[in-house]
């Protein structure tokens, strides 16, 4: 469901800098932070158990298996497609809003394609739910990392149509949405299982300094 927040925000968002400025705009999205989200993040964590310290008896031999797929090339292979995708996918909303605007496309649809990504993400994973007992999985872990690039190349050869910037929309919201999952379980799937929350947390700060510094 977290797909939903830029429907919600983006539309919000253009509504209050243009009624309040973007200055004043920030403080009622960080009044929102600290007014809602925090104290919902403050009670959901109240009674929640300590984290258990690393070092019972099965934390050594834990750590030489984690230490076997350091060495091998599956595990930095994925680590360079989440890396690399996280930039993209972080770089183009930060910068949306002035591209569709310099394609000269009408202001409402300015906001209400990038509106709509987020819906179509949840689109894309109510589709992959569904539908994943009925197709191989590791045939749609090759085809939805095409979507992204697809939508970008829609974007790009219908420069200023309306119909293009709808299809970017699908392909690139459907593809963004699907490809969390696949990003959430390549690990699992294809470098050990046992260890994913381990190693995907290894690759989480690269994936973390990529996104704050691709836009």
């Amino acid at each position: 469901l977290g797909g939903l927040a830029s429907t919600v925000f983006i539309p919000l968002s253009a509504a209050l800098i243009h009624t309040l400025g973007w200055r004043h705009a920030l403080l009622v999205l960080a009044a929102l932070q600290l007014g809602v989200c925090l104290p919902i993040h403050a009670l959901q964590l109240r009674g929640a158990p300590r984290p258990r310290a690393g070092q019972g008896p099965g934390a050594t031999h834990a750590n030489a298996g984690v230490a076997v797929h350091l060495r091998r090339a599956p595990l930095w292979l994925i680590a360079a497609f989440v890396v690399l995708m996280a930039s993209v996918t972080t770089a183009l909303p930060a910068h949306m809003i002035a591209l569709l605007r310099e394609q000269a496309l009408p202001a409402a649809w300015v906001i209400a394609v990038p509106a709509l990504l987020g819906a179509l993400q949840v689109l894309g994973r109510v589709l992959l739910y569904v539908g994943e007992s009925r197709f191989d999985v590791h045939h749609a872990n090759r085809w939805i990392p095409a979507l992204i690039p697809l939508g970008l190349l829609a974007l790009l050869l219908g420069w200023g149509a309306l119909a293009a910037a709808l299809l970017f929309a699908a392909l690139y919201g459907m593809g963004n949405g699907m490809l969390t999952i696949v990003k959430g379980t390549a690990v699992a799937q294809y470098v050990s299982h046992a260890h994913a929350g381990t190693l995907n947390g290894l690759i989480a700060l690269p994936t973390a300094l990529a996104r704050a510094s691709a836009p």
